[in-house]
């Protein structure tokens, strides 16, 4: 299992158009099931969503913002193939100019 970050940039509202209120997270992995709808933010929060756990697959996942009224944006969405085996990261580089002196 891996984890799945999602990033996206807010839409700005427009004069005639309400502010916003949220942006709704849903994913699939089998194009013939519907989304389902694993969580929202709020739209002020940094615009990213954090889905853990997610099982080796081709994922869909969807964005829908959501005004202060219930409106709903036209979903965007994304994909990502998901492998059994996460990423590989080597260890931090050290620092650098670590110096110590008498005071």
């Amino acid at each position: 299992m891996s984890n799945v970050r999602l990033n996206w940039v807010p839409p700005t509202p427009a004069s005639d158009q309400r502010p916003l209120s949220s942006v709704e997270i849903s994913a699939r992995v089998d194009p013939s099931f519907p989304f389902t709808v694993l969580g929202s933010v709020p739209a002020i929060d940094p615009p990213e969503f954090l889905d853990e756990d997610v099982d080796a697959g081709d994922w869909e996942y969807q964005a829908v913002v959501i005004d202060v009224s219930g409106a709903r944006s036209v979903a965007t969405t994304t994909t990502i193939t998901v492998t059994e085996t996460p990423p590989v990261f080597r260890d931090p580089d050290p620092v650098s100019g670590f110096v110590a002196t008498q005071e």
